[in-house]
């Protein structure tokens, strides 16, 4: 039997598709809201934003992994969590967006390593993923998708910075 905290460490938490911009969830929310009234068949979603079904998918996973939507069947609803987050001020959708982004991988490690070390580069973390046991880390194309993920969703909601000139990810000046 393991000690308590030993137990704490290898608890898997769900992990964020990677490759998906911010800009493509806010559009989703944003076309939900004002153009199909809080809720699409998802096919004529796609085909609004002229994209194939599986194109979109992506992003309508992550929409629905921070509570902004629900999939249910062949359709698309905007959660109240979803409308007051796309009607909010951008600071407050900066502070929502970082509330619920630390409870999923790969953010929720990269804050782990910033409290234990202060800063990290990409291979810290993929290290500490692999010790953890996400498969995630063998996909094609894993790092750069996983250093632009952390860039674009990391630095909008102020969970932490990054230095392009050392490749450092460090400890945001916001507060956390």
């Amino acid at each position: 039997m393991s000690k308590s905290g030993d137990s704490q460490q290898h608890v898997k938490f769900p992990f964020m598709p990677l490759g998906i911009k911010i800009e493509s969830v806010f559009g989703l929310l944003k076309a939900l809201d004002v153009v199909f009234n809080r809720h699409a068949d998802l096919y004529k979603l796609a085909e609004y934003f002229d994209l194939e079904i599986d194109d979109l998918i992506p992003v309508l996973e992550v929409a629905e992994m921070l509570g902004f939507a629900v999939i249910d069947g062949g359709d698309i609803f905007l959660t109240e969590s979803g409308e007051l987050f796309i009607r909010a001020p951008v600071q407050s959708r900066r502070s929502i967006l970082r509330e619920r982004i630390k409870n999923f991988e790969p953010f929720k490690s990269a804050l782990s390593l910033i409290n234990k070390q202060g800063s990290f580069k990409i291979e810290d973390l993929i290290n500490l993923l692999s010790n953890l046991g996400y498969s995630e880390i063998g996909e094609i194309g894993f790092h750069d998708k996983l250093a632009q993920t952390l860039i674009d969703w990391g630095l909008y909601s102020g969970l932490f910075s990054y230095s392009s000139e050392d490749n450092i990810f460090k400890k945001s000046k916001r507060k956390v």
